[in-house]
């Protein structure tokens, strides 16, 4: 799903911190912390055991962690169906980054065959919450009709979600939708605004792409 932009989050060691989950002991939520001191300092085994008891205490943090740690082959083989396991057992309590992560192995047919319309279900779960990659890769869903019926107005709804918290991919999309007149009408001088925020958001690249295809400096 490259060319949509759909992105995998475990391709980039990210861990969400949630301060405050009910139901965690403060001792395994010391674990969880243990393990992120020790992914830091590379030491993955170590990671790897204290996110595992704090996982078996139902730490959805953990959970999503291990599934990271899976997906990657760190102090594991990698193994995409232990990963799907883990991020399940973290989505399932409400944890978006896990919804998410989930969403795009459902997309991308990591450990399952593909299937959108799951994707969808968890990517929308995880918007909900104010995930800003769930509500890009959401937008695209809807944009080009995958898992959802094809809606330009929700998916510019969700991309703009997205923009609004910052993210420069998020407003390169929308420059091009606004230059292309897709869900909107052409804008192209609202299509050079986007490009440059996008710009100054770190996406030189994909934001100079829409710039030159469309001649925005003329505008």
């Amino acid at each position: 799903m490259g060319n949509r932009w759909i992105t995998i989050s475990y391709a980039v060691a990210t861990v969400i911190l949630l301060l405050s989950f009910t139901g965690i002991s403060p001792a395994f939520a010391d674990e969880f912390e243990d393990g992120l001191k020790a992914l830091e300092r590379e030491d993955f085994r170590a990671a790897y055991q204290h996110f595992m008891k704090a996982a078996n205490n139902s730490d959805p943090r953990a959970q999503n962690s291990l599934g990271l740690m899976y997906g990657k082959g760190q102090a594991v083989a990698r193994d995409f169906k232990e990963s799907m396991k883990w991020f399940y057992l973290a989505a399932e309590q409400g944890h978006a980054e896990a919804q998410y992560n989930l969403a795009i192995m459902y997309a991308d047919a990591f450990g399952v065959p593909q299937n959108y319309s799951e994707a969808a279900k968890w990517l929308r779960l995880a918007a909900e919450q104010g995930h800003v990659r769930a509500q890009f890769n959401f937008g695209i869903m809807y944009l080009n009709g995958l898992g959802v019926p094809q809606d330009y107005k929700e998916a510019m709804k969700w991309l703009h979600l997205a923009a609004n918290q910052g993210d420069g991919v998020a407003k390169c999309k929308l420059s091009e939708l606004y230059a292309k007149g897709i869900g909107v009408e052409k804008d192209f001088p609202k299509a050079k605004k986007l490009a440059q925020e996008g710009m100054e958001a770190g996406e030189e690249v994909r934001c100079q792409d829409v710039w030159d295809k469309y001649n925005l400096a003329n505008y």
